[in-house]
């Protein structure tokens, strides 16, 4: 049986999201489906590259143009892209049947896939280490990486010439138990994740924004981050300063 990984405050989040640029239920329908689909594929370790099991990030981009029109990339035209895996340590460069991949060479770690239609799926695992006796994930390290992770996917989708606004969301996998590490060390007051599986509330990033920009990407990520460390017993996120500028090591 199938799990829904889209819950209802999710799926509210992602409407609101929509209304600003379309009012069509039909696209609506089929974003949740698309995520929907997808997490249990990766859940169940069906993905297009071999995954390592354990606590994983996928980050999804996903223009909406590709759910309300027929767009596909031209990639006969397009040299090598820069599609760097989240976090990446070197990766292999492949064109499959669903468009353009990047994968880790060697421990199944990572893969990125660009779809035909601009969409974008970025799979992390390894993203938790143990000490201590406990297993957690490290929230500047895992903060940067998605930050940088999703500058990296927008800029490529521009060289692509997909313009459209696009929706992100990250998902956190096979993390119940697990803590999160703050940077100031105090692990300790972190509590174990409740669920195996953590939608993070997704966001808007429209065509006109600067979102090439490490401030810029990081304020509009501010509620995703703020749930994250709700999520693990933290009030709010360490890393934002009172006027919303993040200040977790960004460089």
């Amino acid at each position: 049986m199938k799990q829904n990984y889209v819950n209802f405050m999710d799926r509210n989040n992602i409407y609101l999201i929509l209304k600003e640029t379309v009012s069509d239920a039909t696209t609506e329908d089929r974003v949740m489906c698309f995520i929907n689909e997808r997490l249990d594929m990766i859940a169940s370790g069906n993905t297009p590259f071999p995954i390592n099991g354990g606590p994983k990030v996928a980050l999804h981009i996903l223009p909406i143009n590709a759910f309300t029109s027929q767009q596909f990339i031209n990639f006969s035209n397009i040299e090598l892209l820069d599609l760097s895996p989240i976090n990446s340590l070197g990766y292999s460069p492949l064109y499959n049947a669903e468009g353009f991949a990047t994968y880790s060479d060697k421990g199944n770690l990572y893969y990125c896939q660009l779809y035909r239609n601009g969409l974008i799926e970025s799979v992390r695992s390894n993203i938790a280490i143990k000490k201590a006796e406990k297993i957690f994930i490290p929230a500047n390290d895992f903060e940067k990486a998605i930050v940088e992770a999703i500058i990296t996917y927008i800029n490529t989708l521009k060289k692509v010439k997909i313009l459209s606004p696009i929706i992100v969301i990250i998902t956190l996998l096979d993390v119940k138990d697990v803590f999160l590490g703050t940077h100031s060390g105090h692990m300790e007051r972190s509590r174990a994740m409740d669920r195996n599986a953590l939608m993070l509330p997704c966001f808007l990033i429209k065509e006109d924004s600067s979102a090439s920009e490490l401030p810029a990407v990081a304020r509009l990520l501010k509620p995703t981050f703020e749930v994250l460390w709700n999520a693990f017993g933290f009030s709010c996120c360490h890393n934002f300063d009172k006027e919303g500028n993040y200040v977790g090591g960004l460089q």
